[in-house]
């Protein structure tokens, strides 16, 4: 693995870990506290958006389909 991978995957542990705190505060009812955690959540989005940026996409019809596929199929099921 590359010294990049490591620190990606020390950030997801990190991130991971606030969220599972956040949601221990909130069950504690200790709010300022549970949104500082929150800040996990951003942690993965900026994570997400860093490792697509670094991804080739040839055609971008196919892509919008298959990403779409993944994310509608969930959201029929659960609603």
């Amino acid at each position: 693995m590359k010294e990049r991978d490591y620190s990606i995957s020390l950030l997801r542990i990190v991130a991971m870990f606030m969220i599972v705190g956040c949601h221990i505060a909130s069950f504690l009812n200790n709010n300022i506290f549970a949104m500082l955690l929150n800040v996990g959540v951003e942690i993965f989005l900026i994570i997400s958006g860093y490792l697509y940026s670094n991804k080739v996409i040839i055609n971008n019809k196919k892509f919008i389909v298959k990403r779409s596929k993944k994310i509608i199929k969930p959201l029929i099921v659960t609603t």
